[in-house]
């Protein structure tokens, strides 16, 4: 490789086929980041997933069609991240074999031919330009961040936990910019050009303020062990001497920012423990092939919800219980929804790309870049959720693919014209569904405008919409709502009941416990009620109207011992509603005593 990545860079755009291969890389990189920047359009939240079905599965039918020669050739590692692929998709699908499969199996299709496509086309690009293309996207998106927390953009943000640019989650974002300063490190210290290293240092201080401005703790965590491996491999030789004072300091100090990021908000650190604690519960039911892969996203609030009602004396648990769908811990999710043996597979597939990555540091002189980039990830996997976001499980795939890249291949695929005819057909049927996917989102969201014109015409619409979306939970919890609102209550309840299949919430249940109230099922209804209270138990507002629905339906015994907890529980951010919530209760409590 050139010795300068921004010259390797320059030296090839003459080169057509090169040209056109890393602009596609960057921009798919770049759309990747911006496909969840609308997070209050319910229904466009829906499309990512979808969208980046599509374009793998263009991009991979493009590669097919147009390269005669595709690399071919796969080591050990690629075959078993290969059998993981499968695994993964076909437990998922056999796991659902009494419904339909969730929309989220879109997201593993979409990185499982994104892996293919990197896999072979990776002796084409230059390693180099995946590292300037990835460096200019994190550029961009902390010019984002910079203007969003200036107030120069139209995607919010919240000033709580801090900027996000147009990711979903600002800790996402965090983790994009620990990439990035890592990388811009790295040019930093392989580029000789003074111009360039100029543009690194303003670029190097404006992600760094993107990094403090993200507010993730994790982050801070990340880029000191991702700096700490850049700067030791850099001055290796000079390191080489005092290799065990470096490592035993870089600890010592790593260890006191842990402690301080820790003590900084307990809260948080007890809420992980919470959702630890509940995800074990879930991996214990189904230890050996898990619940299947995007359920935790679905089953956390039903697990959550039972906890709670078995330990409603845990307060301290209790005031950080928020409804939450990611287990903070990659590894945990893995457990939890694919089991021991999607376990066994992580481990195995990371040990080989460990053993392949130390093999090659010295053949190799960006081997270590790549190695940073996956340990800062990683990092991030602990205590945090990197894999549910787009642009990062991108970026953590090409690393997986590239350091493959590095190891002797010892299992050669020989693309027959049958072999290739197969794959084309898999991926136009992955086109299509994701296309008639889309398609129907894009009539949902003509349905909710209609009905607030037309209720007849509007529900109409949602009926047609519904074979496409039946295993979509916002789009069976959008319906089965406004079914609700026009009274027909058993419609309802059906339909919200397929949507719990799909997705939990407090709302979810809420809403069905009002549907089963008007139908006078008061046993039902106490049920939902039940776990619409205990499934987001910090919240006021669920708790009361399980409170509520005691009083009108004349339970005094259960309606006083409810008012006693509204009474005292402690509200984190006081409002009009919870101050009168509470007024309500301890007056009804005071009565009932008296």
């Amino acid at each position: 490789m050139n010795s300068s990545p921004f010259l390797s860079l320059i030296s090839n755009v003459r080169d057509s086929r090169f040209t056109f291969l890393k602009v596609l890389y960057f921009g798919f990189i770049f759309i990747s980041s911006i496909l969840y920047s609308y997070k209050k359009i319910y229904w466009i939240l829906e499309l990512p997933p979808f969208i980046y079905a599509t374009v793998v599965s263009i991009l991979y039918i493009f590669c097919i069609l147009y390269f005669k020669r595709l690399n071919s050739f796969l080591c050990f590692n690629d075959i078993i991240i290969l059998f993981f692929f499968f695994y993964v998709i076909l437990s998922a699908i056999l796991i659902h074999h009494e419904k339909t499969v969730t929309d989220r199996i879109y997201f593993i299709l979409g990185y499982f031919i994104f892996f293919c496509i990197i896999r072979h086309l990776v002796n084409y690009i230059d390693r180099n330009d995946i590292v300037v293309s990835l460096f200019i996207v994190a550029m961009i998106q902390s010019f984002l961040g910079i203007f969003q927390y200036l107030d120069l953009l139209p995607f919010s943000y919240n000033k709580i936990t801090g900027i996000r640019g147009t990711l979903f989650y600002s800790n996402v974002f965090g983790c994009l910019m620990t990439i990035g300063l890592c990388i811009n490190l790295y040019l930093f210290f392989k580029t000789k050009n003074k111009f360039f290293k100029g543009i690194l240092l303003v670029s190097l201080f404006l992600m760094g303020v993107s990094l403090m401005l993200s507010l993730s703790r994790t982050a801070y965590l990340a880029f000191f062990i991702g700096a700490a491996i850049l700067l030791y491999f850099h001055n290796y030789h000079r390191f080489k001497a005092i290799r065990s004072k470096y490592i035993i300091i870089s600890s010592l100090l790593f260890f006191i920012l842990l402690s301080s990021l820790w003590a900084i908000n307990l809260q948080s650190v007890i809420g992980r423990l919470l959702i630890w604690r509940i995800s074990l519960n879930m991996f214990l039911e189904k230890p050996f092939f898990g619940i299947g892969y995007g359920n935790f996203f679905i089953q956390y609030g039903n697990y959550q919800a039972d906890y709670f009602v078995s330990n409603q004396n845990n307060q301290n648990f209790i005031n950080v219980a928020g409804m939450n769908y990611h287990p903070f811990n990659e590894l945990i999710r893995i457990g939890v929804e694919n089991g021991i043996l999607g376990i066994f597979f992580v481990i195995v597939i990371l040990c080989l790309t460990a053993r392949t990555l130390i093999k090659s540091l010295s053949k190799y002189k960006d081997a270590y870049l790549w190695g940073t980039i996956l340990i800062v990830i990683l990092v991030f996997g602990t205590v945090s959720y990197p894999f549910t976001d787009l642009t990062i499980t991108t970026i953590f795939v090409t690393c997986i693919c590239v350091i493959n890249s590095f190891e002797k291949a010892c299992f050669r695929i020989n693309f027959k014209p049958i072999y290739k005819y197969t794959i084309l057909v898999c991926l136009f049927i992955i086109l299509g569904l994701a296309l008639r996917k889309m398609y129907g989102i894009q009539e949902w969201a003509k349905s909710k405008r209609l009905i607030d014109n037309n209720f007849n015409e509007g529900l109409d619409k949602y009926e047609r919409v519904f074979p496409i979306l039946s295993n979509n939970a916002s789009f069976l919890f959008n319906y089965g709502a406004e079914l609700a609102a026009v009274g027909d209550y058993q419609k309802s309840i059906n339909v919200l009941l397929e949507a719990a299949k799909y997705g939990t919430s407090t709302e979810l249940y809420t809403t069905l416990g009002n549907s089963y109230l008007q139908i006078k099922n008061y046993t039902l209804a106490e049920k939902s009620y039940i776990k619409a209270a205990f499934m987001e138990p910090k919240k006021i507002i669920p708790l009361y109207n399980l409170f509520h629905f005691y009083r009108i339906t004349d339970q005094p015994n259960k309606a006083k011992l409810l008012s006693l907890k509204l009474c005292t529980k402690v509200i984190k951010i006081p409002s009009i509603v919870t101050s009168r919530i509470k007024r309500e209760a301890c007056s009804f409590y005071k009565t009932e005593t008296n």
